[in-house]
Formats: C-alpha cells, structure tokens, sequence
C-alpha cells in the first residue's frame, strides 16, 4: 500500500515543542529534516547548513549544501545523503547583525534492507501538481519523494523494538501527524523523529486466543482511540486429516483499543 501525502503538517507535530532542531549531535534517519532555532527572525535569518563536522563558521560557508533566508519558523530542508555528519547555524542581520552557535548531526546510514540499488520505487509518471507531495511504502518501509528517492526509513529509538526484516502494513500518517503501522501484525505508533507512542496489546480480549491477531486496516481515530482488523484463524477439519492443512482466516472482528 502507498500513502501520498504533504510533509508539513507531520514536521510541525514532530518539532513543535523544541527550541533547537535538530538538536546536538542527533543522529537521525531521515533526510528531509525540519530546521527549527527558537532566533529566527522572519525575513532577516539566513540558515547555512555544511556536510561535514566543522567547528568553524568559514568552513561551514565554505562547504555549504544550503544556504537560503528563513520564511518560516519550521524550515524543511531535504539533505544530500544518509550517513553524513552535518554543521549548521543561523545568522540573523536584524535589528543587529549576529552569527549563532555552531550545531552538529548526522544522519544514519541506509541499512542493507534499503539499499536504492537492491530495491527501489519507480515512479511511472510524476506529475507537476504532486512535486511536493511524499510517499510511504509498505514494500520499501520508507518515505520517498516523487522521484523514488528515500527520505525516511522505519526506525523506532525503542530498543526492544526493531522494524528490520518483517512484514509492514498500512504505514502512513495519522490525523495527528504521528505515523501508524502494523509491523508483523503488531500495531505501532511513532512520531517521525522514531519516538515509540504507542504499541498495542497482546492480550486475548477478543479471540480468547493466546494473544490478538492483528491484520490490516490499522487506522487512529479522534480522542486517541485506534480501530484495526482482526482475524481469527480456522482450521478446516476434513483436509487436516487428508494432509493439506489449509488455513481459513475470518476476518471479522474490528478490535478497538483506548
């Protein structure tokens, strides 16, 4: 399944209670990254971000990939490439001029799973209208732009948690601009920054089976409330005894979690 979708709302939801983003010596798994600094002063700001560690303002000018005037309080900046440390800093030239502390972070590298040359979404036809618009793939468990390339990929800071190898459904983002996905048939939900928010029971409350069985259809409604499809497995008698052991999966049951 394939999500398009416009990046601003869930950017502003991941930083909108920060001062500095991305903050000291982050590392992150995303490209296209949200600059915030609480000294931005519209029109009169100018971001300058350098791959590269640099401790030094000339050497971060020098080397820079992007320096362009602040017209937001929350700059989207999409970075050349994974696995790359960065410098930034701001300068403001009103009401006096002044050059901000140096900040540094990197992004991770592509695990093997995502490796652009083993695997990779083609986009048959871009449009013009849909340049700003995004993508999220099951298949790849990442984001892309409208030319395929990988922005995101499903990462979760939780260490008891790993989303490499296995099984993604319905990734995408919810209402509140948080992401929502069913990862082995467990439903999650993380921010974009990889902030585990929720993951769901495994508790027989419905099937009175050992635990849930979680499918498809995984969505968050109002009031922090998530509906998801349930199945419940049958075993057909007849062909069990004649070796074929064929599974029928019911999916009847909507399980709904507070």
């Amino acid at each position: 399944m394939k999500y398009l979708f416009t990046i601003c709302f869930i950017l502003c939801c991941s930083t909108a209670f920060s001062q500095i983003m991305p903050t000291e010596n982050a590392q992150l798994h995303y490209r296209l990254v949200g600059f915030v600094a609480d000294t931005f002063i519209l029109g009169h700001t100018t971001l300058i971000i350098a791959p590269g560690n640099y401790s030094s303002i000339d050497s971060i000018k020098n080397h820079a990939c992007y320096n362009q005037a602040i017209t937001a309080k929350q700059t989207p900046v999409t970075l050349p490439s994974f696995g790359t440390p960065y410098s930034w800093y701001v300068s403001v030239d009103a009401p006096k001029a002044i050059t901000y502390s140096i900040h540094h972070f990197s992004t991770k590298p592509l695990p093997i799973e995502w490796n652009p040359s083993q695997i990779r979404l083609r986009i048959v036809k871009n449009e013009n209208k849909y340049k700003n618009t995004f993508i999220f793939s099951d298949a790849l468990k990442a984001m892309t732009d409208m030319d395929g390339n990988i922005l995101w990929y499903l990462y979760t800071s939780d260490p008891e948690v790993s989303f490499v190898g296995g099984l993604v459904r319905d990734l995408k983002v919810s209402p509140t601009g948080t992401i929502t996905l069913l990862h082995n048939n467990i439903p999650y939900e993380i921010s974009y920054t990889g902030k585990m928010l929720w993951k769901a029971p495994r508790n027989p409350s419905v099937n009175h089976d050992v635990a849930e069985n979680y499918h498809h259809q995984f969505s968050k409604l109002s009031a922090n409330r998530y509906m998801i499809m349930g199945d419940e497995p049958k075993m057909c008698h007849k062909e069990f005894q004649a070796g074929t052991f064929p599974i029928i999966m019911d999916v009847k049951n909507v399980l709904e979690h507070p």
